[in-house]
């Protein structure tokens, strides 16, 4: 599984997909990359331009969905 930190381009709602920018390592702190994505959200995580998260790319959706970061979920709890 390809896990990676994100930033938003562009607002995120729930639900929702939006284009982000992957981030790398640097050796000291995450920097944004030239690597454009669109991010697509299946659980509830929404944010703005430039918050951050971590999405991971899906074999079965073929897209990159996010994981978690950004705000809190809004979607009720199945249990």
């Amino acid at each position: 599984m390809n896990i990676r930190l994100f930033e938003l381009i562009e607002p995120l709602e729930a639900g929702r997909s939006a284009a982000a920018r992957l981030l790398k390592w640097d050796g000291s702190k995450y920097t944004p990359t030239a690597e454009k994505v669109t991010v697509h959200d299946f659980v509830g995580g929404h944010g703005t331009a430039q918050d951050r998260g971590y999405a991971f790319f899906s074999d079965q959706s073929k897209c990159w969905e996010v994981l978690s970061g950004l705000f809190t979920q809004e979607y009720e709890s199945i249990v």
